[in-house]
């Protein structure tokens, strides 16, 4: 090959793997001097703010095998009372084994679990599944009374983090949505597991990097795409949406599309990367990020199919380039951040010649002996290109060896980063499988652009048919005196195109929807993305099938992990340092006591402290006692002994059961007498026993001069026990939260969204009742 042709093949690609990465370079030196991700919420305040009634959906179709595990993991491990937050599985009739599964999971955790089973047999597609799930939301606020604050959409086989619903809660009142972290779950990195581990661990690579650096960024600067899980959409997006759906049924990317449509539509969408203390299984105090983990395929060709979706959808159905550089609300950082998403359908293909580039340069340096043209001359332009590519490839590196050890830690970045070092293994694999899947993305979209025009055509010819016949008819219509011939027209007009549509070229489409089984349910999102772009609307039949990706859990002892413990809330309020935390451990394995009792033998924590982080540790509040929080009436109802046995001091009662004060240093197998002494459930509120033994004596001093006043809650709370679809634990948490932020608890139960419609006028509810649907889309 002559030297000048060999030197342009090299300037060529050189300059496209510059162009294609130039961008990504300018977006690392501007967050670098802007320090950018810098803000975090104060973990201390989060438990300040009352908690509000959350909903999670979950689409199911042949996930039996896996959702009784992350069910019950999710209602384990979740810090976040029971009673305020509701998981609605979304089945189909006739995915019996999915649906028996649920319907023991409902049973199983009363009403924190709850079945909605879709009206039409499945698989439809996930944005179906979730839309469908939302409207019977949407009747059960109104059945129960009460108001979610968002519905977080999250997958079958996610591992929630315990804290997500609080980070939910305190968040959502600011922003319109939010975007958690996902970041796949990997086996600790050994040699001997490299390559059985390789492509998962691709996976990590790329989440790691873009949930850690790029989301954060664009977050300070504009659009935030959903990940499909670990989403979170506030009220203002539900009412805006109304009855209509909220995530596009005819994409294979549903989350993608709707977060644009947000940020199109004005919504603020925020990404929260946030951490929290916990202790790891030695006992060491490290940082968790509030992400949702979940296993990824381990096999390439699932690999390929899985991300070929994503690829199709993302940059061949929910964007385009005009959207990038035509008018749109979108500002210039936004543009970008979408040109990054959709220069992928295009930048990979380069992988392909950079590789045989590279490999003609090898040789040509290492084996002089063959006489190969040399391909960059020292010092020429190509040379200089080469070089700038050296220098953006290992800063690349060096960003995702960042991320992965904040993310991972340090065994995993060098199984990544440096091994081996500057080419190593997992970019190539993982540069290998993405090369894969955009020839399998723009094969579909080629499959699919064939069969939309063929179907085009035969629609264009039915209707010319038509209109032939209806002019015939007309004709004959008016030989035959009068309107008749135009009535009978019409009807052919109208029912013969759509007809003809949907099968003039059946053979097409079925050759369509064969392709959609092989390459993971694609082949109806063409029809649906012709019906876009303004040609003959597609079946309904002819939407996105659901491509699911088969999915297994983690074990017990893996999940115990992810759980947090005494000593993690500890750490989130402040109350100990680290090092204390791990003497106080260490000291409690020694001796063989409770960590709280080692704590405090260590003089490391105050007793109220310590009594806060047991409050939430049970999914309740500590709450000062005081002399107007003692009722007489209520202390002469318990039985004899009971008050000093427990230092109890009972705050409200009604036949649902008992809302009381006590000591928190009382026993667990005690309290757990309670119910059966009062011969009713009870709601416990943590306090000290100093405190309680001085609000006893004050209020008998303020009893005995007739000045006792009993705190407004409290018959306040007697009241809200009283309204129908109220639970014992939402008005003991609201009465704890009520007492301890000294607010009116009408104004608690409000902000939490639970017994929204208590104390309304008629004319306030018929009011809202056109709002909510007021912004949906036409």
């Amino acid at each position: 090959m002559p030297a000048d042709v060999v030197y342009w093949i090299g300037f060529a690609v050189a300059l496209a793997f510059i162009v294609f990465g130039a961008d990504d370079l300018l977006w690392d030196v501007f967050a670098l001097f802007r320090r950018v991700g810098r803000k975090k919420v104060p973990l201390a305040r989060i438990n300040e703010k009352p908690p509000k009634m959350l909903a999670v959906v979950i689409a199911a179709w042949h996930e039996d095998a896996v959702i009784g595990e992350v069910i019950d993991n999710l209602v384990a491990s979740a810090q976040y009372p029971r009673e305020l937050y509701r998981v609605f599985l979304g089945v189909y009739p006739n995915d019996g084994a999915t649906l028996a599964v649920a319907r023991a999971l409902e049973a199983r955790h009363g009403g924190t679990v709850a079945v909605a089973v879709n009206s039409r047999p499945g698989p439809t597609s996930k944005a179906d599944n979730i839309n469908h799930t939302l409207s019977l939301i949407r009747g059960y606020e109104r059945d129960h009374d009460v108001r979610f604050a968002s519905v977080t959409i999250h997958d079958a086989e996610d591992v929630v983090h315990p804290n997500e619903f609080k980070m939910t809660s305190y968040l959502i009142d600011d922003y319109d949505a939010l975007q958690f972290p996902v970041f796949p779950l990997i086996r600790m990195p050994r040699l001997r597991l490299f390559l059985k581990t390789l492509t998962t661990s691709t996976y990590a690579d790329e989440f790691a990097e873009h949930h850690f650096r790029t989301m954060v960024m664009r977050d300070e600067l504009g659009f935030v795409p959903s990940a499909g899980t670990g989403f979170a959409v506030g009220r203002r997006v539900l009412d805006a949406f109304g009855e209509g759906e909220l995530l596009p049924e005819d994409s294979l990317t549903e989350d993608y599309r709707l977060s644009l449509t947000l940020r199109m539509r004005g919504f603020r969408v925020h990404y929260v990367l946030e951490r929290v203390p916990r202790v790891d299984a030695q006992g060491r105090a490290v940082w968790d990020y509030i992400a949702t983990r979940s296993l990824f395929p381990s096999a390439f060709r699932a690999a390929v199919r899985q991300k070929a979706r994503w690829v199709y959808g993302i940059t061949m159905q929910s964007a385009s380039l005009g959207d990038v550089f035509g008018k749109s609300a979108l500002t210039f950082a936004e543009r970008t951040f979408l040109y990054k998403d959709l220069k992928a359908k295009f930048a990979n293909f380069v992988l392909l010649p950079g590789y045989a580039v590279f490999a003609y340069f090898l040789v040509q340096t290492l084996a002089p002996q063959l006489g190969l043209p040399v391909m960059f001359p020292l010092f020429s332009p190509s040379w200089w290109m080469c070089v700038l590519l050296l220098f953006m490839m290992v800063e690349r590196q060096v960003l995702r060896a960042r991320a992965l050890v904040s993310v991972y830690g340090w065994r995993s970045m060098a199984f990544s980063v440096l091994l081996p070092p500057l080419f190593p293994l997992r970019l190539l694999w993982g540069n290998l499988i993405n090369l894969c899947v955009t020839f399998r993305a723009w094969r579909q979209k080629a499959a699919f652009t064939l069969a939309r025009n063929r179907e085009r055509r035969a629609a264009a010819g039915a209707q010319g048919s038509s209109a032939s016949a209806d002019r015939n008819g007309g004709a004959r219509g008016r030989a035959g005196g009068g309107k008749g011939g135009r009535a009978a027209g019409v009807p052919q007009e109208g029912a013969g195109a759509p007809g003809s549509a949907g099968t003039a070229d059946r053979a097409a489409q079925e050759a369509g929807m064969r392709i959609a089984a092989e390459d993971g349910g694609a082949a109806p999102a063409g029809a649906a993305e012709g019906a876009a772009d303004g040609g003959t609307a597609a079946p309904a039949a002819s939407r996105p099938a659901w491509s699911k990706t088969d999915h297994e859990f983690l074990p017990e002892p893996v999940l115990a992990r992810y759980r947090r413990l005494l000593g993690d809330t500890l750490l989130e309020r402040d109350a100990v340092t680290p090092a204390e935390l791990e003497r106080a451990l260490a000291r409690a394995r020694r001796d063989g006591v409770p960590l709280g009792r080692a704590l405090l033998a260590e003089g490391s924590v105050e007793r109220r402290s310590l009594a806060q982080a047991l409050a939430l540790q049970q999914q309740t509040l500590f709450v000062e006692a005081r002399g107007n929080l003692v009722r007489p009436d209520l202390l002469r109802r318990l039985p004899p002994g009971t008050a000093a046995r427990f230092g109890l001091l009972p705050l409200a009662a009604s036949p649902k059961g008992w809302i009381v004060l006590v000591d928190d240093d009382a026993a667990a197998a005690a309290r757990a007498e309670l119910p059966a002494l009062l011969g009713a459930p009870a709601f416990l509120l943590y306090g000290s026993a100093t405190d309680l033994g001085e609000a006893l004596s004050s209020a008998s001093a303020a009893l005995a001069r007739g000045s006792l006043e009993t705190a407004p809650q409290l018959a306040a709370a007697e009241a809200l026990l009283g309204s129908p679809h109220v639970a014992l634990g939402q008005a003991g948490i609201a009465l704890g939260y009520a007492l301890h932020l000294g607010q009116p608890l009408e104004a608690v139960v409000r902000g939490m969204g639970i017994a929204v419609s208590r104390g309304r006028a008629p004319e306030e509810e018929q009011a809202d009742a056109p709002a909510a649907s007021a912004g949906a889309p036409s």
